[in-house]
């Protein structure tokens, strides 16, 4: 459905005649709330506005809405709404925004990338035209439904890419670890190729490895990427288990097809290759060190993938097991077999030629986990590369970080007037909301603050420190931004 006038909910139909007569102006502001359901962050990575911007407010309101006969798009409205909705739904607001030819919205926003503490809006929407009060909060639904994915998302991948930083600084050498360290495997297990998009793209804010290959041209179309100049997310050939197993189920050998993997179908190059299709510690412990000068002497690196089981136990060894192979662990085996060096720091690392992909059931405690562990037993993080899957990225809400767009100021028979919500019943004071204009500013620690409870005259004031920036006025992008940009605000330059 691309009819814009119906992607909202339908108790926002009857709004525009439950709003006071006379009323001009309606500003809100697009808030994250609390981390009541997210604690390990203090702060949300703001993501996901131009893409949204673009895709829906100019994309599809011109396509299907400003460009098209507005007779028809009503019908196909009608449609829907009379038969649906108790009310018969007014079509004459509709009717002046067509002839009107564009949409008398402004978005003043923070640059995306922003570390934006909670409580503090990334974003501010109202009304340019008299008119059209109605339409600021009309707007809510998509809005609602389109950012906060990618903005909880981003900030997912900040915390993964924070748990890699802190044990690369204690454990490694290569600075470049940091941004390939986790990768996104999500895609298969997501909702709909649109949510995928939402989720990976955000995730690619902290990191360039994906399995999602839509997600390329995406950032590419809504944050002017560059696939052919710059590493905006890639991957490596993987086996996957029909792979093994059909291969095994001509011949009943698996290690045959893991040596045609190696000397002709990818003599040299990455690949990585799954190990757990019928006894994974046999595989990693008998099969592999018969072929560990064949290893040893290609040209590239193999990413052994077990894909079951605990994954740290299956890392680092279950010292609870009375097998003494799944005690050794993986990491304790590769080393006993391909070796590496010790690096500056003092951990060891694989030879360059072996390395562990893990990409099942790998959360943020998991990860932390498994990269204390290594540590502890010796081991730089650089010798395992995360896959962070569908569980991760989907089992978020917009209550995972309280997104809200709320109204917070009006003008009404030419008066300004506050809004604002402070339900008594909300004891944890989350639900409260700013009220009147707001502006966003650095304090003197270079902390991001909100100021609310302003009128116009006192607004205007802070013209020159408000960081919330006109980004789209009148039907127009005012301000893009780029992939490249975001993840030098999140990292100062040193993605």
């Amino acid at each position: 459905m691309n009819n814009p006038i119906l992607l909202e909910d339908f108790y926002k139909i009857c709004h525009k005649n439950l709003y006071p007569d006379n009323m001009t102006k309606l500003y809100s502001t697009w808030v994250p709330r609390s981390n009541k359901y997210f604690s390990r962050s203090n702060e949300v990575i703001w993501f996901g506005l131009q893409a949204f911007i673009k895709k829906y407010l100019i994309e599809n309101f011109n396509e299907n809405f400003f460009n098209r006969n507005i007779e028809e798009v009503l019908e196909e409205y009608k449609l829907y709404i009379s038969n649906t909705f108790e009310e018969n739904p007014e079509t004459e607001h509709f009717k002046k925004l067509h002839k009107l030819g564009y949409l008398p919205i402004e978005i003043k926003a923070l640059k995306e990338g922003t570390k934006v503490p909670y409580r503090v809006p990334c974003m501010t929407i109202e009304n340019t035209h008299e008119d059209f009060a109605w339409l600021t909060n009309f707007l809510e639904s998509i809005i609602s439904c389109s950012l906060w994915s990618p903005s909880t998302c981003a900030t997912l991948a900040y915390e993964y890419r924070k748990i890699i930083e802190k044990y690369v600084e204690k454990t490694g050498d290569n600075p470049n670890w940091k941004s390939v360290a986790c990768g996104d495997f999500s895609y298969r297990g997501m909702s709909s190729n649109e949510s995928a998009l939402s989720a990976s793209s955000g995730f690619l804010t902290s990191f360039t490895k994906t399995s999602t290959i839509p997600v390329l041209p995406y950032l590419n179309q809504y944050y002017n990427a560059d696939s052919a100049k710059e590493t905006v997310g890639n991957w490596s050939a993987s086996v996957e288990h029909s792979c093994t197993t059909s291969n095994f189920a001509v011949d009943s050998d698996e290690e045959k097809f893991f040596l045609r993997m190696c000397t002709e179908i990818y003599p040299k190059g990455n690949f990585s290759f799954v190990c757990d299709s019928y006894d994974y510690f046999n595989f990693i412990n008998i099969i592999l060190p018969k072929y560990k000068d064949v290893v040893l002497n290609r040209e590239g690196c193999i990413n052994v993938r077990p894909d079951s089981g605990d994954p740290e136990k299956i890392i680092c060894g279950n010292e609870e097991s009375d097998d003494k192979l799944e005690k050794l662990g993986t990491i304790n085996s590769l080393w006993n077999t391909f070796g590496g060096y010790i690096n500056s720091k003092g951990y060891k690392v694989l030879d360059k030629h072996i390395r562990i992909v893990y990409g099942d059931s790998i959360t943020l405690e998991r990860c932390e986990s498994i990269c204390n562990r290594l540590m502890t037993m010796g081991y730089s993080v650089e010798n395992v590369i995360f896959g962070v899957g569908s569980y991760s990225l989907q089992y978020l809400t917009r209550d995972t970080q309280g997104w809200a767009l709320k109204a917070t100021y009006a003008v009404i028979n030419g008066k300004e007037i506050e809004i604002f919500k402070n339900p008594k019943t909300d004891e944890e004071n989350i639900k409260k909301s700013l009220k009147g204009k707001v502006v966003v500013i650095e304090d003197q620690e270079g902390k991001l603050k909100a100021i609310d409870g302003l009128n116009n005259e006192d607004y205007s004031k802070y013209r020159n420190e408000d960081l919330l920036q006109t980004v789209f006025e009148n039907g127009k992008l005012f301000k893009e931004t780029s992939l490249r940009e975001i993840r030098e605000e999140i990292y100062n330059k040193n993605f």
